[in-house]
């Protein structure tokens, strides 16, 4: 699935045209609509509303100070679950060329918009740059969602063979940096640690019966594929309680909803 593309109905055709025409994009549906911004890219991965202008539009924006509304669109849209975009087409030396407006006061205006009203705002050079980049996201937002595995444990920048050796040893449980070293001194290896018995770990000053046991039973367990494992149940249930526990602050920014951004009208 390609995602879909919204496209307010006063864009420039261009755009539509370019999207039409490169090959990896024709998978995409696009519909021309009038929307409360210029596009908005639909997919598996959630919604982004996205508020283009021109180096040379952005100047005029800010002069008649219309900028402003569209900005609180923007915010009312993520009200609405919207992710936003502020996509500014073209180069400062158009602004330099074409204009009397001072470039500091352009780019203060930019520097606003990311951090006073948290909407992150992104480059292209022209037309067919901002079509290749409408086009990339509504394929990746029309990808399913991949489950993201992440480390149980920091990983150092290690550069040699020995730390990386004495890194895996600290993986198994209760195991220090010290008795790391004392196990790969008495076995010789990583491989003979792993290989040992219980009666042999014990063998190695500061490891104990119970930390030897320990050291087994994570060797010998049996992973659960389709489950990840039956130890990990129970920190999975901890995740979610974690998430259902979060409440997420509403209205962060102070503006209210508008009736023209609703999402079930947007998106039919």
């Amino acid at each position: 699935m390609g995602g879909k593309i919204l496209i307010d109905s006063r864009e420039p055709k261009t755009i539509y045209g370019y999207l039409q025409r490169l090959k990896p994009f024709r998978q995409i549906e696009i519909e021309f609509r009038t929307l409360p911004t210029d596009y908005i890219i639909m997919g598996l991965k959630g919604n982004v509303a996205i508020q283009r202008k021109t180096t040379t539009d952005l100047v005029r924006s800010i002069e008649d100070k219309t900028i402003w509304h569209d900005l609180e669109i923007l915010k009312s849209l993520e009200e609405e679950g919207f992710k936003t975009k502020f996509l500014v087409e073209g180069s400062l030396w158009r602004v330099q060329k074409f204009t009397k407006f001072p470039l500091n006061s352009l780019l203060s205006v930019i520097h606003s918009i990311e951090t006073e009203w948290q909407i992150s705002t992104t480059w292209m050079s022209g037309e067919y740059y901002t079509a290749i980049y409408l086009g990339t996201y509504a394929l990746y937002l029309g990808r399913p969602k991949e489950e993201r595995e992440f480390s149980l444990r920091p990983k150092p920048r290690l550069e040699t063979l020995p730390q990386k050796v004495q890194f895996l040893i600290e993986g198994l449980p209760d195991i220090s940096g010290t008795l790391a070293k004392r196990l790969l001194s008495h076995f010789g290896s990583a491989r003979k640690v792993f290989q040992a018995t219980k009666e042999e770990l014990e063998k190695v000053e500061g490891i104990g019966s119970k930390k030897a046991e320990q050291i087994i039973q994570v060797l010998d367990y049996q992973w659960d594929i389709e489950n990840r494992g039956i130890e990990n149940r129970g920190l999975e249930n901890r995740d979610i309680e974690n998430k259902n526990g979060y409440r997420k602050k509403e209205n962060k920014t102070g503006y209210r909803k508008n009736e023209k951004t609703n999402s079930s009208a947007i998106l039919g």
